[in-house]
């Protein structure tokens, strides 16, 4: 059950990576808000600014055609998640297709595209993004 909204949760999240996390009793969270407004405040400030990140990015996605978005991802894990030109992609090519509406064929072809214009390198599953200022104008114009 879900603090605020329906008694079934819509959606599940999972981790790219091994994580750590750590759960909290629902009742403790609700005891807290009702005693501290301060953390209550805090804590749906920080929900609400996550909320709206995930809605920009899907707008920002869904406004994109095929090259576009998968610049777009591209460029996610180099400046988000990893803060560097090379890394190990932590999803499958299909998982990336789901996540920005296209088909996995396109999304493989645009890679190999990518690829034959040095735009990146791909070395099995690890990416090196080799031209970031064409990815950055490919995923504005997109």
């Amino acid at each position: 059950m879900s603090i605020f909204s329906e008694e079934k949760y819509q959606y599940s999240v999972s981790a790219l990576e091994d994580s750590v996390v750590c759960t909290v009793n629902l009742d403790f969270i609700k005891d807290l808000f009702l005693r501290n407004g301060e953390f209550a405040m805090v804590l749906l400030t920080k929900i609400s600014m996550i909320n709206d990140k995930i809605i920009n990015q899907t707008l920002d996605i869904r406004q994109k055609n095929l090259v576009g978005r998968v610049a777009y991802v591209l460029l996610y894990f180099t400046n988000e998640i990893y803060k560097s030109r090379v890394f190990d992609l932590p999803v499958s090519r299909k998982e990336i297709a789901d996540y920005i509406g296209m088909s996995t064929a396109n999304v493989i072809r645009t890679l190999s595209d990518f690829k034959k214009e040095g735009i990146i390198r791909v070395f099995g599953k690890t990416i090196e993004v080799a031209d970031l200022e064409k990815l950055e104008i490919i995923s504005k114009r997109g």
